[in-house]
């Protein structure tokens, strides 16, 4: 459960940090609350700032801090080392330092990667949270929102067994509330007479049947059929084998439904005008989604690389095939796993169906941003991209495996640079292959590249 008691304190300790400390560090006299926009007030005469727009107070509007000889930094927003492994953007680094100077840099660093997490969990920040607070207390705080929960699965399994017709359905309806459930089986009987009367002629005729099966119906129709010298006893026969048979066919025969064509024509408009809201809505998504992933996917696809001591460019250079079969099959994954999750995948169509698509496409971001290191993972690994640099081998155990190697390359040639994508036989020329640095060439030949 989120602590709100810390937001406040963390809210308020963030607030009296850049009133009060910001002048001490950076020098900048006067300095407003942060907000959307600009967010910082300006100074005025006599060093007091005003109060700047109230927004969300995400971080990422500093001060401004000027660079060495007066002048700006050429990309605000690059990222730069603080020295700890951790990145900020550039038009914040300087503050750090002066915080750093003056015996604060571990509480400015607490207070903005504080801030950052918050922002990131939280869309909004500091006022998200309290918007969301807020929130929270209106359906009752955490119990309430518990009790919601279970209230709205209840009321999807029931809803799923009516809409299967489930004999469940009623069954449960009747063993709640007897006394209400036999009430609206009258108003449902009466309906379906007025309503639909072929149904409830079919329905009624089987109670009918029923009744006369369980009368002397069929001893008078023997008694009748034997009387052959009395015409009118068999005349009387014949006509109650056709009530009979009358009955029983409407009890044993259930009513076709006839499509009504004007009510059809109006559904299957309202289908197609949906179906492209809907694409376009899904687009627009797609649009907020797709940046944020390939974002992700390159910098855990960089930090693997890292780790391995692999030039990244160099190996997408070298291996295009390869490289964009990989980068096909993590994005595979990503969508394969993210769909596993019904709740997530019911959650977002709705999002979308309803038009909230800013929350539908942060609720993806923040579904890839939970998958998508461990399938960048697996699959670079799997990809053989990855391998690292090789162990040294048991002493005396180098010319075995010199003479191993060499028999693995029978049959190949070795070349100092790769060829040329238009000399090579892609088909031909699998990951399995690429990843050794092995080419099978339109030509025929088969070569390996020996940097």
């Amino acid at each position: 459960m989120f602590n709100f008691f810390r937001l406040y304190e963390l809210l308020f300790a963030f607030t009296m940090f850049f009133a009060a400390g910001a002048p001490a560090i950076s020098g900048v006299e006067g300095g407003g609350e942060g907000g959307e926009g600009s967010g910082a007030g300006e100074a005025g005469e006599g060093g007091e700032g005003g109060e700047g727009g109230e927004g969300e107070g995400e971080g990422e509007q500093p001060p401004e801090i000027e660079g060495e000889g007066g002048e700006q930094p050429p990309d605000p927003d690059a990222p730069v080392d603080l020295g700890d492994g951790r990145q900020v953007p550039a038009k914040w680094k300087n503050l750090f330092e002066q915080a750093q100077k003056a015996g604060l840099g571990k509480e400015v660093k607490q207070l903005y990667f504080a801030n950052q997490r918050l922002a990131k969990a939280i869309p909004g920040g500091v006022n998200g949270a309290i918007e969301l607070s807020k929130t929270i207390e209106q359906f009752g705080g955490v119990e309430g929102i518990e009790q919601l929960q279970s209230d709205i699965e209840t009321y999807h399994a029931d809803a799923d067994l009516f809409e299967r017709g489930d004999p469940k359905w009623t069954e449960t309806a009747f063993s709640e509330n007897p006394e209400i459930a036999l009430k609206h089986f009258d108003n449902a009987l009466r309906y379906v007479s007025e309503k639909h009367g072929e149904h409830y002629d079919h329905v009624m005729a089987g109670v009918i049947l029923d009744t006369l099966d369980n009368s002397p119906i069929h001893e008078i129709y023997a008694l009748l059929k034997a009387s052959k010298d009395n015409p009118t006893a068999q005349q009387a026969a014949e006509k109650l084998a056709a009530f009979y048979n009358g009955i029983q066919k409407t009890a044993k025969t259930a009513p076709e439904k006839k499509p009504d064509a004007q009510q059809k024509a109006l559904s299957d408009k309202e289908a197609a005008i949906e179906k492209r809201e809907m694409g376009v809505r899904f687009t627009q998504v797609n649009s907020q989604i797709f940046p944020v992933m390939k974002s992700q996917v390159a910098k855990t696809l960089q930090a693997e690389a890292k780790i391995a001591g692999v030039d990244l460019t160099k190996l997408a250079g070298d291996y295009p095939g390869g490289f964009e079969a990989m980068m096909n099959n993590i994005h595979k994954e990503i969508m394969a796993t993210a769909i596993k999750d019904q709740r997530f995948v019911d959650k977002h169509y709705a999002l979308v169906k309803k038009g909230d698509l800013k929350r539908a496409a942060a609720a993806v971001n923040a579904k890839h941003e939970a998958i998508i290191p461990a399938i960048v993972q697996r699959v670079a690994k799997a990809s053989g991209f990855f391998k690292g640099k090789a162990k040294p081998g048991k002493p005396g155990a180098g010319n075995e495996n010199q003479n191993q190697l060499q028999n693995a390359n029978a049959g190949w040639n070795y070349v100092t640079a790769k060829p040329a994508s238009h000399l090579i036989d892609w088909p031909k020329s699998p990951l399995s292959l690429t990843s050794e640095g092995k080419y099978i060439l339109k030509d025929g030949k088969r070569v390996i590249v020996k940097y």
